[in-house]
């Protein structure tokens, strides 16, 4: 049976715990589609939602006071869905998400030589520009645009481990 490990609402990682202690998590409102989880299989972190395993549980996830302690030791999550106020749902970030403006900064800073790239570990595409710089100079351009659309957030939304950037 899979193991899996998660963030908590303070940034900590907590695992291994099994299938049904997270299904138990998303009932008490202590885990959401956006708790961002590994399985002892796939070391790659991605926000709970997408696990197909969890989709019907996340589906009818009951809310819960975020900030009850539950008295094992785990702390509530933080970034629990939020009745409709016109604001985003707050997310936890995995301990080593990179900056999206430190990532945009550079690429609109250095366009042509792809340390964006090379910051959020795509160490081919930044290569490639590199050689894009040498072979018709596109590179620069190709650098300055993906510098813009990571500020924007369209586009390069995590880094070359699959963690999301964070926006600060």
């Amino acid at each position: 049976m899979a193991q899996y490990n998660i963030i908590g609402g303070d940034g900590k990682e907590y695992g291994p715990i099994s299938y049904e202690q997270v299904q138990n998590w998303i009932r008490e409102g202590r885990a959401n589609a956006q708790t961002m989880i590994h399985t002892d299989s796939n070391p790659k972190w991605i926000p709970l939602g997408q696990c197909p395993e969890f989709a019907s549980i996340l589906g009818r996830a009951l809310m819960s006071n975020p900030n009850i302690n539950h008295g094992d030791g785990v702390p509530p999550q933080q970034n629990v869905y939020q009745p409709i106020t016109g604001q985003g749902t707050p997310v936890a970030h995995h301990p080593n998400a990179k900056s999206k403006i430190v990532a945009g900064v550079l690429g609109l800073m250095f366009p042509g030589l792809g340390i964006h790239r090379f910051y959020l570990g795509y160490i081919g595409i930044g290569i490639a520009q590199i050689f894009a710089i040498f072979a018709c100079g596109a590179g620069v351009l190709w650098g300055f645009i993906e510098g813009i659309l990571i500020l924007c957030g369209s586009t390069i939304t995590a880094d070359a481990d699959g963690i999301p950037l964070r926006d600060d």
